[in-house]
């Protein structure tokens, strides 16, 4: 089961399973400044316990996150994900989306962590 919370250029949706919230995702404006606002909106966070790894929770919430983008009048979403996290990224790449060239590499943490931009058009 899907919940969604928000307005409408921004949410949160849930995924339940008996009455256990197994993922989450969440979406709003870009905050990137080479996109606009106005029509790129970006999934801020998209998680699954790894119990329900290979199930379709994971496809149905980000399918469901798409849909609520769309109708809220973005073209385009984008997302990080970080570099080494390939399971995720081909996850990602399976959807449809792709890395855009965009990288960012963030230094506040002990470690530096590098970040890859993916883009998908909503205009399906």
């Amino acid at each position: 089961m899907l919940t969604s919370f928000g307005g409408s250029l921004a949410g949160t949706l849930i995924a339940e399973q008996a009455d256990h919230v197994v993922g989450y995702s969440r979406f709003y404006p870009t905050d990137d400044e080479d996109d606009d606002s106005t029509q790129v909106g970006m999934i801020g966070s998209l998680y699954t316990s790894p119990d329900v790894w290979g199930t379709g929770v994971g496809k149905g919430l980000i399918t469901a996150v798409l849909d609520a983008m769309t109708a809220a009048g973005y073209a385009e979403a984008t997302l990080w994900v970080l570099e080494g996290n390939t399971r995720a990224r081909a996850f990602y790449e399976r959807n449809g989306w792709h890395h855009d060239g965009a990288v960012v590499v963030d230094r506040s943490d002990v470690l530096p962590i590098t970040k890859l931009r993916h883009r998908k058009n909503l205009n399906r």
